[in-house]
C-alpha cells in the first residue's frame, strides 16, 4: 500500500504550482512521496526500474553539477531537477501498481489540475489591471488582451498554464483509448481552459493534434507521415513568416519570438566554444538576449549548451520509442507550443512521460 500513497501524491501534485505562496505545494507533496518511497524500498526492497530512469538520474546529477556553476538561479535548478527525477520516480511506483489504480489516479490528477487552472483563470481575470501606460502601448498594438495573460498563480503568466493544459489533454486521450473510457467532458473542459489563457501556440497545438488524433483512422502510417512532414511544414512556416513579416509587425508576441532567434544567432556566433558547449546557465538568457528565450530548443541551446541540449533531444527519442508511439501526440503536441513557450517546470509531462511507458510496459499488474 505504500507504494500507491507514494504513487498518488507524486503523480496527482505534478502540477501543482503556486507561484503566490513561498513553498510550491508540489515540494511538499514530492517529500512526502519520496519519504514514502524511501519507506517502501527498505522494508521490501522489491522497486526495480529500467535504462531511460538510469539516464534520466544521470542527465539530473550532470544538470546539478554544470549548473551549481553557471548560475545563481537555484530554484530553477531545483525545478529541472525535480522535472529529470519525476520520470524515474513515478515509472518505478507504476511498476508496482495495477492498471485500475492507476487509471483511477490518472482521472484524479486531471480534476485536481482542473480545479486548479479553473482558479487560475479566475484569479488572471479579476487581477488584470495595469498602469496606463501599458494599457496604451497594448492597444496600440491591438494586444489588449495581454491583460488576461498576467498574474498567474501557477506560473509566471499563462503562457505556463497552456503549457499544462496541452498535455494533460492529449494524456486524456490516450487514457480514452487504453481503457476504452468517455473522457469527452474533461477534454472539453481543458480545451475551454485553454482558451481562456489567450496562449495561441496551446490553442493551436491542442487544435492542429486532434484533427491528426481524429485523421488517424482514416490515413495509413499517419504518424510517419507527419514525422517526415514536420521539417518541411517547420520550413514553410519558417519562410511564410519571414514573407509575412510586415503583416505581423504590430504583433508584439510574434515580432518577440522573431527577435529571440536572431539575437540568438548573433549569442550563439559571438561566445566562446565553451559557452556554446555547457551553456550559459539556466535563467541566463535574459543576461545575453535581454529577455527570457521562450523557444524550448533556444532555452536549452542557450542556458544548457550543446551538449545539454543533446541530452536532452536523446532523453525525449528513446522515452517515445519506448511508449511504442503511444506519446506522439503528447509530445509533439508540447513540442509545438514549446516552440513559443516552454518554461523549466516540467514535472506534469515527464510524470506523464512515464505513466504511458508504464502502462505499456508488460511489467504493469491488470
Amino acid at each position: 500500500m505504500i507504494e500507491k500513497y507514494a504513487f498518488y501524491l507524486i503523480f496527482v501534485a505534478s502540477g501543482f504550482y503556486m507561484t503566490q505562496v513561498a513553498i510550491s505545494p508540489i515540494y511538499l507533496f514530492f517529500m512526502v512521496g519520496i519519504s514514502l518511497l524511501y519507506t517502501y524500498k527498505c522494508f521490501t526492497n522489491k522497486l526495480s526500474s529500467d535504462y531511460i530512469s538510469l539516464y534520466c538520474v544521470i542527465l539530473a546529477a550532470y544538470t546539478l553539477m554544470m549548473q551549481l556553476m553557471l548560475t545563481k538561479h537555484y530554484n530553477y535548478i531545483l525545478v529541472e531537477i525535480l522535472s529529470l527525477m519525476s520520470y524515474p520516480i513515478i515509472y518505478t511506483l507504476a511498476l508496482k501498481i495495477d492498471k485500475k489504480y492507476i487509471y483511477k489516479t490518472s482521472i484524479h490528477m486531471l480534476l485536481l489540475n482542473l480545479v486548479l487552472v479553473t482558479a487560475d483563470a479566475v484569479y488572471r481575470f479579476i487581477n488584470s489591471k495595469v498602469s496606463s501606460e501599458v494599457m496604451a502601448n497594448l492597444e496600440r498594438h491591438d494586444s489588449v488582451f495581454y491583460i488576461f495573460k498576467l498574474n498567474s498563480m501557477m506560473f509566471h503568466d499563462s503562457n505556463g498554464v497552456g503549457n499544462l493544459l496541452v498535455p494533460l489533454y492529449f494524456f486524456t486521450l490516450y487514457l480514452e483509448s487504453k481503457f476504452d473510457e468517455n473522457l469527452f467532458v474533461i477534454k472539453l473542459l481543458l480545451f475551454v481552459l485553454c482558451i481562456s489563457t489567450f496562449s495561441r501556440a496551446a490553442i493551436l497545438a491542442i487544435v492542429v493534434f486532434q484533427v491528426l488524433y481524429s485523421l488517424k483512422k482514416k490515413m495509413r502510417k499517419l504518424k510517419t507521415l507527419i514525422l517526415l512532414l514536420i521539417p518541411i511544414i517547420a520550413g514553410i512556416a519558417g519562410i511564410l513568416s519571414l514573407k509575412f513579416y510586415d503583416f505581423y509587425q504590430n504583433d508584439l508576441s510574434f515580432q518577440s519570438k522573431l527577435e529571440i532567434i536572431f539575437d540568438t544567432i548573433e549569442v550563439v556566433n559571438k561566445s566562446s566554444f565553451l559557452e556554446n558547449t555547457i551553456g550559459i546557465g539556466l535563467e541566463n538568457s535574459p543576461n545575453v538576449i535581454g529577455r527570457s528565450a521562450h523557444n524550448i530548443l533556444v532555452t536549452y541551446l542557450l542556458e544548457t549548451g550543446l551538449v545539454g541540449l543533446f541530452l536532452l533531444i536523446n532523453l525525449w527519442v528513446i522515452i517515445y520509442f519506448k511508449s511504442k508511439g503511444k506519446l506522439f501526440y503528447i509530445m509533439f503536441a508540447y513540442l509545438l507550443c514549446g516552440m513559443s513557450f516552454a518554461g523549466i517546470a516540467k514535472t506534469f509531462l515527464y510524470a506523464i512521460f512515464a505513466v504511458v511507458n508504464a502502462l505499456e510496459s508488460k511489467r504493469v499488474e491488470n
